[in-house]
C-alpha cells in the first residue's frame, strides 16, 4: 500500500488490512517515518522540517562532484519556529497518533511492541543531526517512546 502516511484516509486503510490480514490485530509496529512535510491537521497549511544547527551556524567542506571542486559551506542555525516545525514532523507525535488510532480500532494485540528507527549520524554530523533541529525532534521521539512503555505498564496494571 502507498499513501501519506499522516492522512486519516491511509490510517483507516491500515486498520483494514489488519482486520483483513492479521486476524484483527498486530503484534509489531515499526514507526520509521522521514519526511519533510506534515500537514497541521483540520487545516491547509504543513509544518516543514529544517535540517540546520541550532544555536550557532556550522561551517563545514563538501565536494561539488558537478565541479570537481572543493567548496566550503556555512549552514545557518535554525530560528525557533523552524526548530518546533521540524519536531512536529519528525518527533513523537504523529508515531502517539497512530497508536492510538490503532488501540482505538482495537488492531492492537495485547503484548503489542513499538519501536522506532532513529539515526544521529557520525560525529562531524553531530552538530546538526545530533545537536540540530534533528537531534531535538530525534529527543522528543524518545521520549514518546518512554511515554508509550508507560503507557502500556499502566493499562497493563489495571
Amino acid at each position: 500500500m502507498v499513501g501519506d502516511a499522516f492522512s486519516q484516509e491511509t490510517r483507516s486503510q491500515v486498520v483494514e488490512a489488519i482486520e483483513t490480514y492479521f486476524e484483527g490485530e498486530v503484534d509489531l509496529i515499526i514507526y520509521s517515518l522521514a519526511a519533510g512535510v506534515r500537514p497541521k491537521p483540520n487545516s491547509d497549511e504543513f509544518w516543514r522540517s529544517a535540517i540546520k544547527p541550532i544555536g550557532e551556524s556550522v561551517t563545514g567542506a563538501t565536494i561539488s562532484l558537478d565541479h570537481d571542486l572543493w567548496v566550503t559551506n556555512t549552514l545557518e542555525a535554525a530560528t525557533e519556529e523552524e526548530a518546533e516545525s521540524t519536531l512536529k514532523v519528525m518527533g513523537g507525535e504523529d508515531w502517539e497518533n497512530w497508536i492510538d488510532e490503532l488501540i482505538n480500532a482495537e488492531s492492537i494485540a495485547p503484548c503489542c511492541k513499538t519501536i522506532a528507527f532513529s539515526y544521529v549520524g557520525p560525529e562531524v554530523t553531530h552538530p546538526i543531526y545530533l545537536d540540530g533541529t534533528l537531534g531535538r525532534a530525534k529527543i522528543d521521539l524518545h521520549q514518546t517512546s518512554h511515554a508509550l512503555a508507560h503507557e502500556k505498564r499502566e493499562s497493563v496494571s489495571r
